[in-house]
């Protein structure tokens, strides 16, 4: 395991080896992921994978 938590609000743990699985906690989801991309010293956020909490899609604004 190399876990990350538990969070302050929901005392969710989850475990980043697999893919920010829920392991302890109220937690209902996964952690989304977040694809980067390198260029030269730069890095860049290009999308995502997995629903970011709170949005009904990751293109537009709150549901």
């Amino acid at each position: 395991y190399q876990v990350l938590g538990p969070c302050p609000m929901h005392l969710t743990t989850f475990d980043l080896t697999k893919h920010g699985m829920v392991v302890a906690g109220h937690g209902t989801e996964s952690l989304p992921q977040i694809l980067l991309e390198v260029e030269g010293d730069d890095i860049y956020a290009v999308g995502v994978m997995g629903l970011i909490y709170g949005y009904a899609d990751n293109q537009s604004g709150r549901a």
